[in-house]
C-alpha cells in the first residue's frame, strides 16, 4: 500500500461562526478532582475541578448556574444568569512560573510552554477534515496575538516562527513565516518543529497549536477563566462553549449521525469516539466528526498479519504492530523496548492495518498504563523519602 495522501488545507469557503449559547453544559474533567456538590450555585469562570498536575489547567465553570451532576466523568451545570461571574485577573506583570501557575487556576494547560529559544506556531489544520486553523488565522487574528503575547511571556523565545501551508499569507506579529507541504501528518507538532528548524526533536523550540493560542487569547482579552474551545465542525469552525453537549453543535450544523455511524471529538485519523451525544467538548477539543459507517471498514480484534504496512506508513519509523501486539497482552514495559515514547499519536497505523485492528488504541493503552505506572512509582518513591 501506498502511503496515504491526506490534504491539510482548511475548507473553501469555511467560516468562523459562534455556537449557540446551552442551556446545560457537561465539563469533562479528565481525572481533575470535583470541587463542587448537586446543588451548588457556581458562577461563570469558579473553579469546580483541580489538577494535580501543575502543568494541566484546573476546570472551571463555563456557564453561571447550579450544580446538577457531578461524576467521575464531568460536571454538569444548567444556566442560571444570577449565580454571577468571578473576579477578573489581573495578569499584566507576570511571566515565566508565575504566570504559569495563574493560567493553571484559568483552565489553562501549560506544560508545553516551557523556556526555549524557538516558539513555533502552528498554521496548518490538525487532520485532515478539520478546518480550525485557516478560519482562526482569516478572522481572529488579534485573539491570536493576544494569545502569542502570553505565549511568549511563559516561553521568552528569541525567535517566533508561524508554520503556515504552501501559499498561505496569513500572518501574526512578531512571527517569521515558514511554509510545510500542507499533508498529513505534517501539522503534528513534532513534524511542523522539524519543518520549522530543521532538527528532529530539538531541545531548543517549543509548539503551540492555533487553537490553543485562541484559548490562551480569550482568557487574556475577557481576563476570566477559560469557557470556550473553537472546533472544526463541518466545513466551518465554531466557537463553542465548554460542556456543550455534542448532539447540540451537530444539530445546530445540520449533521446528522445515524445508526452505525461514529460521532468523534477530534478528526477522523486521531479523534476519540463520543459515548453518548450528550458528552460535553473539552478545552482541549479541536474539532467534532461524524465518521460515517461506510468511510472505513469496521475495526476487527483480529490477529496482527505481520504485512509491515504500518511500518512503512509510520513518520517516527516505529514497528507500530509489534507496539499493539505487546499491548494487546498487556506486556507494557517491553513496549519501551520499541520505542513507545517516540510515537506521535498521527493514526496512519491503524489507516492502513490490514486486519483493520485498533493500533493507535493499543498503543494508546500502554502509553496511559506507563505513565500510572511511572506516577505509582514516584508516589512510593516520595513516601519513603518522606
Amino acid at each position: 500500500m501506498r502511503t496515504p495522501k491526506f490534504d491539510l488545507r482548511p475548507a473553501k469557503g469555511g467560516a468562523l461562526r459562534e455556537a449557540a449559547a446551552p442551556e446545560e453544559v457537561h465539563i469533562p474533567l479528565d481525572g481533575r478532582l470535583s470541587q463542587v456538590a448537586c446543588g451548588d450555585l457556581a458562577a461563570l469562570g469558579a473553579r469546580i475541578a483541580e489538577s494535580l498536575d501543575p502543568g494541566c489547567g484546573d476546570r472551571n465553570a463555563s456557564i453561571a448556574g447550579k450544580v446538577t451532576a457531578v461524576s467521575e466523568e464531568h460536571v454538569s451545570i444548567a444556566a442560571d444568569a444570577e449565580a454571577g461571574v468571578v473576579e477578573k485577573a489581573d495578569l499584566s506583570g507576570l511571566s515565566g512560573a508565575d504566570l504559569a501557575a495563574r493560567l493553571k487556576e484559568l483552565g489553562l494547560d501549560t506544560a508545553d510552554l516551557v523556556s526555549a529559544a524557538v516558539l513555533v506556531v502552528g498554521g496548518l489544520e490538525p487532520e485532515p477534515g478539520v478546518s480550525v486553523a485557516g478560519p482562526l488565522l482569516a478572522e481572529r487574528r488579534e485573539t491570536l496575538e493576544a494569545g502569542l503575547d502570553l505565549a511568549k511571556r511563559l516561553v521568552a523565545p528569541q525567535k517566533t516562527i508561524l508554520a503556515l501551508p504552501e501559499g498561505s499569507s496569513a500572518a501574526l506579529a512578531g512571527c517569521d513565516p515558514c511554509s510545510v507541504k500542507p499533508t498529513y501528518p505534517n501539522s503534528l507538532p513534532e513534524l511542523t518543529l522539524l519543518a520549522a528548524t530543521g532538527k528532529e526533536a530539538p531541545e531548543d523550540a517549543v509548539f503551540v497549536a492555533a487553537h490553543t493560542l485562541f484559548a490562551l487569547g480569550r482568557v487574556a482579552e475577557t481576563g476570566l477563566p477559560s469557557s470556550e474551545t473553537v472546533l472544526g465542525l463541518g466545513d466551518d469552525a465554531v466557537v463553542a462553549v465548554i460542556g456543550t453537549p455534542a448532539g447540540a453543535l451537530l444539530d445546530e450544523a445540520g449533521l446528522k449521525a445515524d445508526a452505525g455511524d461514529r460521532v468523534v471529538l477530534g478528526g477522523p485519523m486521531r479523534g476519540r469516539a463520543l459515548y453518548s451525544l450528550e458528552q460535553g467538548v473539552g478545552p482541549g477539543d479541536y474539532g467534532l466528526s461524524v465518521i460515517s459507517k461506510t468511510m472505513f471498514p469496521p475495526v476487527a480484534d483480529a490477529p496482527c498479519l505481520n504485512c509491515g504496512e504500518c511500518v512503512f506508513v509510520c513518520p517516527a519509523r516505529l514497528m507500530p504492530g509489534m507496539l499493539s501486539r505487546l499491548a494487546e497482552f498487556g506486556l507494557y514495559e517491553r513496549t519501551l523496548e520499541y520505542h513507545i515514547d517516540a510515537c506521535m499519536d498521527c493514526g496512519l497505523c491503524g489507516y492502513v492495518c490490514t486486519g483493520r485492528r485498533p493500533v493507535l488504541q493499543y498503543i494508546r493503552l500502554a502509553r496511559r498504563e506507563l505513565a500510572l505506572k511511572r506516577a505509582a512509582d514516584n508516589d512510593a518513591t516520595n513516601g519513603a523519602d518522606g
